[in-house]
C-alpha cells in the first residue's frame, strides 16, 4: 500500500475494506498488529482520513466493533494534530467520522464531528467542503428531527 499521504491512498484504503469486509475478515486497522493491519508512513492527519474511511466502511457494514476500533484510533491521532496544521484533510476526516457516525444512529458524535469538520473548512476557506459539511448536518438534523438547532454548537453529551 502507498503511503498514507498518497492522492490514491483514500480510495485504495475504501475499497480494501469494503473487500475484507465483504468476506468477514474485518476491517484493516492501519498501525495495528497482524496481516490485518497495513503499515502506513505520512502526517498523521493523512492516517486519521484512513482510519474514518474505515470507519465509515465499518459502520455502513453493521461492523459496530470494527468501527469503533477506527473511529477511536483516528480520534487519537486527530487529538495529536493542531487543526491549522491539518487544514482540509481534518475537515474531510472529520466529515467522514461524522458519516460514519451517522451510519450507526451515533447522532451526537455525527453532529459533534460535522461541526468541528465545519469549522475548520470555513477557517481554511475550503468553501466547497464547508457547503457539504452544511449538506450534511441539515440532512443529519433533518433526519433526527433537529432543524431547530440550525447555527447553535453541540457536543457530546448535551
Amino acid at each position: 500500500m502507498h503511503g498514507a499521504a498518497h492522492p490514491r491512498a483514500p480510495e485504495l484504503m475504501r475499497a480494501w475494506t469494503r473487500s475484507r469486509l465483504s468476506r468477514g475478515m474485518g476491517a484493516p486497522l492501519p498501525g495495528g498488529a497482524g496481516e490485518n493491519a497495513p503499515r502506513l508512513r505520512g502526517p498523521a492527519p493523512a492516517r486519521a482520513l484512513l482510519l474514518a474511511i474505515v470507519a465509515r466502511e465499518a459502520a455502513s457494514a453493521g461492523a459496530r466493533s470494527d468501527f469503533d476500533q477506527a473511529w477511536e484510533r483516528a480520534w487519537a491521532l486527530l487529538g495529536a494534530v493542531v487543526p491549522e496544521n491539518g487544514g482540509a484533510t481534518v475537515a474531510r476526516t472529520l466529515l467522514e467520522l461524522a458519516r460514519a457516525a451517522a451510519d450507526v444512529e451515533g447522532w451526537e458524535r455525527a453532529e459533534y464531528a460535522a461541526q468541528r469538520a465545519l469549522e475548520i473548512a470555513l477557517r481554511h476557506r475550503e468553501e466547497e467542503l464547508g457547503t457539504e459539511v452544511e449538506r450534511f448536518l441539515t440532512s443529519l438534523w433533518s433526519r433526527t428531527g433537529r432543524m431547530g438547532w440550525i447555527g447553535t454548537p453541540h457536543g457530546p453529551g448535551r
